[in-house]
């Protein structure tokens, strides 16, 4: 199957450890909000492999990691406190996962329309973006208030491709919201096996799975020649 599908393609991307490797970042957002608790420092380990869960996830595992009991009042009280220190210094130590500015260059210029489906909220989502100059290269970024569900919800999905469907379709993650996301909408998935996925990649169902994003290109061609044999 030629490249110049990608004109015809849209592509839906998640954002924390799928484009960027956001954890050093989200890890120190999470000690600033513990500290004057004097709970803390909470290692990378305890938080690397939920940041797809949201940030009341990470904060109510690091503080079960502490041993601290709390109650969801706290977790409430902390998350904005949480949300104020990592917005305020985002890309202190982000960085796009190697092979990501290259594969999306690749892409735009191939014509493939690209957007952001977070469930990172989408203030966050485009602030970090824009931080790493990746705004450029995406038509849309949709955070879970954007939309009218969040992943694994295929509203998500159709919301970030701005409700029309292109004649090739797919979702690049790295988790089981990604997956069960783009199986509810109906299109391909890949997942990157060193993002944050809670659950073996291997068992989500993805339709390709991905170790480096220069693969992705390659993967999409091979997933949508079997769609067009169908």
């Amino acid at each position: 199957m030629s490249k110049t599908i990608f004109a015809n393609a849209q592509i839906a991307w998640d954002l924390d450890g799928t484009l960027v490797n956001t954890a050093p970042d989200l890890l120190r957002a999470l000690n600033l909000t513990l500290a004057p608790l004097g709970l803390g420092p909470v290692p990378l380990e305890v938080i690397a492999e939920m940041v797809g869960q949201g940030s009341r996830h990470m904060i109510r595992n690091a503080l079960n990691h502490c041993d601290h009991t709390y109650s969801e009042d706290q977790i409430e009280a902390l998350l904005p406190l949480f949300m104020d220190h990592y917005s305020d210094d985002i890309a202190a130590h982000s960085h796009p996962f190697e092979g990501v500015l290259e594969t999306l260059t690749s892409l735009k210029a191939q014509g493939a329309a690209l957007c952001v489906c977070t469930n990172k909220p989408t203030r966050l989502a485009r602030q970090l973006i824009e931080a790493l100059d990746m705004t450029h290269f995406f038509d849309r970024i949709i955070g879970p208030e954007e939309a009218p569900a969040k992943k694994p919800d295929a509203l998500h999905i159709h919301a970030a491709f701005g409700g029309q469907m292109r004649a090739y379709s797919a979702m690049i993650g790295d988790a089981e919201p990604d997956a069960r996301a783009a199986q509810n909408a109906k299109i391909p998935c890949l997942l990157y096996t060193k993002g944050y996925s809670e659950k073996p990649v291997d068992t989500l169902g993805a339709d390709r799975l991905f170790d480096h994003h220069a693969e992705i290109e390659n993967l999409l061609l091979e997933v949508w020649s079997t769609q067009a044999d169908l």
